[in-house]
């Protein structure tokens, strides 16, 4: 029996619990640091491969169909194979093996996205749903800040950093969740309330991304302001949301930009985040009401042809006004200006050197700073990467261990600040055309035809592209790439947006109904064998993936709980630290943990045992060092200096090991448990630590 358009709307519906499941995957990591940890990702992408697996079957496919979106995602998936690929080159695999499965995280959920029978509607509803909870997140954060008596853990250089922990990437999340919340206030045809409500969660979110300080978030902010001019056919709509966006925020700022001088005094900064956040909901609210009103006025106001004309015009006498302004500002600082670029050349041509400008960040605000930091030398170590192997790269994640040994700054990195040199450095050529090719195949596939596509599917195209392009911009100065949350939507909302253009421009629905009620009795065979290819297919996938997730997830378990019970219970410890590295065998973080414990404990046989098995995985300079400190222990001077040597060989100017190298070589006895304690306890060293 041909089903009516009622059961076909409900079927649709089923067909987009995955893709439902897959935003309350991401609203749980968001509550979680973004999904940073491993143990949040982990399992998380278990999920989420179950979550492809279901959608699959209930598509009767793996693939999406032919077109744009199984071009790109197939692209993607090519990417993914070759980071995991990598491991066989990399001189950290087991680094490799964890950012190739942070890589699949993200990949299994665009994945699962872009199976789903997407429309302009349903497609809103996912991405104004992604504001809304990143809205829910960012109050959540500032409520659980102002019960709290000690703010110190909310804040990072003055910066405050919750909902993620760490300031730049909070902000990018705000900034990414407010783009489809913007664009669905203006896009005409949407209800009053969908328009106020994305009014008030834009206008929220920006306010919020202020707290954080970010200089990352204007670059990504204005390439996404570019994409949204460029895309969307209702500019003076946009316009005007954006004005009233913009005005709010600039009402606003004044309470908001005072908490990072507040944090910087003893006692203040409780009180002026109490501040900020009567700010940003008062904000909030009245971008609302505002919204709801010029809705109300819109739908009253049927513009004509004269009056869009008009208001074509005057946006375009805006825009010159703005760049008129601009170009003023720019030749009153020429000085200043000419000074700044001077001082970022001298930087970017010598990294190393103390930045020479004269900016006072904690006085005039982190906005308006512009010391780059270590920045130029992460670019620098990841850049030679790229030239040692300009082909296939040094393999995923791979930058961390290169920049311990060449880097020009006492401060360790693990990330280069520059996701275009991360897949060049990390990758290579072979990973730099894929990705490259991923960016033109979206860009294409929602640009080709868009004049002649209604403005609800230009809205979706808009929205996932500028979500893609602040991605991508602010990327170029920190590590968002590592945030589930943050890549994860990156990836999947141009799917989406292909997923509703493929729909649209082969009537895909139409085609399926047809070809059912024309051989009713071959088409069901065919549905039938597609069904179980898909379920077998989904199988395959989701065991797969499942086990690249399931073995380093249970190790890691099995690592922390080792953490928490050796002093207790040692016996149990070390066992669980053997069916850790069993379970992960590339990582050599539980041996490391089980040369630490050993050390400490006073058992050196074990401790012994435990950096020898690690540095059989990985050259790291941490077992080296617990090396030295065994042979100074048992007296042999010579072994201790050799491997002092190699620890600091692939440490370089590392200020911990600089000045524990002297104790360890010392005339007295000395504490073994005292010396790596010490060095445990350090900032500067980013392993994992015992409990």
């Amino acid at each position: 029996m041909r089903r009516t358009h009622s059961n076909l709307d409900r079927f649709e519906v089923i067909r987009l619990v995955p893709p439902a499941g897959v935003l309350i995957v991401w609203t749980v990591m968001m509550f979680d640091s973004g999904g940073f940890r491993p143990e949040t990702w982990l399992p998380a992408g278990i999920v989420l491969a179950g979550l492809l697996a279901a959608s699959a079957a209930g598509q009767r496919r793996l693939l999406p169909s032919p077109g744009p979106p199984r071009t790109a995602l197939l692209v993607l998936i090519a990417f993914t194979g070759w980071c995991f690929a990598s491991i066989l080159w990399s001189d950290a695999p087991g680094t490799t093996w964890r950012a190739a499965d942070l890589l699949l995280v993200a990949l299994l959920g665009a994945w699962t996205l872009a199976l789903a029978p997407w429309r302009p509607r349903t497609a809103d509803t996912l991405m104004l749903g992604f504001s809304a909870a990143a809205v829910t997140v960012c109050l959540a954060a500032l409520l659980s800040a102002l019960g709290a008596s000690d703010l110190t853990s909310r804040f990072e250089d003055f910066r405050f950093t919750p909902p993620l922990d760490y300031s730049n990437t909070s902000a990018a999340f705000c900034f990414m969740a407010a783009i489809p919340a913007l664009v669905a206030a203006a896009r005409p045809g949407a209800p009053v309330a969908v328009k106020a409500l994305g009014q008030g969660l834009a206008t929220f979110l920006c306010v919020y991304a202020l707290l954080p300080q970010s200089r990352g978030s204007i670059l990504g902010g204005a390439a996404a302001v570019v994409i949204l001019a460029l895309v969307v056919p209702f500019r003076w709509r946009l316009a005007l949301r954006a004005a009233l966006l913009l005005v709010t925020v600039l009402i606003a700022a004044g309470p908001v930009l005072r908490v990072y001088t507040a944090a910087a005094r003893p006692g203040q900064a409780h009180d002026a985040l109490a501040g900020a956040t009567a700010a940003i909901v008062v904000a909030a609210v009245a971008a609302m009401l505002a919204g709801a009103a010029l809705a109300l006025l819109e739908t009253r106001l049927q513009p004509g042809r004269i009056a869009l004309r008009r208001a074509r015009l005057g946006g375009i006498a805006a825009a010159v006004v703005l760049v008129l302004g601009a170009g003023g500002l720019a030749m009153t600082q020429a000085s200043a200006i000419s000074g700044t670029l001077k001082d970022q050349w001298r930087s970017l041509s010598h990294p190393g050197i103390d930045y020479a400008g004269t900016d006072d960040a904690s006085s005039s605000g982190r906005l308006i700073s512009a010391d780059p930091l270590e920045r130029y030398d992460y670019w620098r170590v990841s850049a030679d990467g790229f030239r040692g192997a300009p082909l296939w790269g040094m393999g995923a994640g791979g930058f961390e261990h290169r920049y311990a040994q060449e880097r020009r700054y006492p401060k360790p990195s693990r990330y280069p600040h520059n996701v275009a040199l991360k897949v060049a450095g990390d990758t290579g050529l072979v990973g730099t055309v894929l990705i490259v090719s991923f960016l033109v195949i979206v860009v294409v596939g929602l640009l080709r035809g868009a004049r002649r596509r209604p403005a609800a599917e230009r809205a979706v195209g808009a929205a996932g592209l500028a979500v893609l392009a602040y991605f991508a911009a602010h990327g170029l100065f920190d590590w968002l790439e590592v945030y589930p949350v943050l890549v994860g939507p990156a990836l999947a909302f141009p799917l989406v947006a292909l997923a509703v253009n493929a729909r649209a421009d082969h009537r895909l629905d139409r085609l399926e109904d047809g070809a059912a009620s024309a051989q009713p009795g071959s088409g069901r065979a065919r549905a039938a064998q597609s069904s179980r290819l898909a379920w077998v297919a989904a199988g395959l996938v989701a065991l797969v993936v499942v086990g690249a997730l399931l073995a380093p997830w249970l190790a890691l378990r099995y690592r922390q709980r080792a953490s928490d019970i050796w002093r207790a219970q040692p016996a149990v410890a070390y066992a669980d630290l053997r069916r850790s590295a069993d379970l992960d065998p590339l990582a050599p973080e539980p041996l490391v943990l089980q040369g630490v414990i050993g050390l400490t404990r006073g058992d050196l046989d074990i401790a012994g045992a435990g950096f020898r098995g690690a540095l059989e995985r990985e050259q790291a300079w941490l077992p080296h060092f617990g090396l030295a400190v065994l042979a100074a222990e048992r007296g042999d001077r010579p072994t201790a200096t050799a491997e002092l040597a190699r620890a600091r060989s692939l440490n370089r100017l590392d200020p911990v090991l600089r000045d524990a190298a002297p104790r360890v070589l010392a005339a007295e006895p000395v504490t073994p448990a005292e010396l790596i304690r010490d060095v445990l306890v350090s900032p500067f060293v980013t392993t994992e630590k015992v409990s």
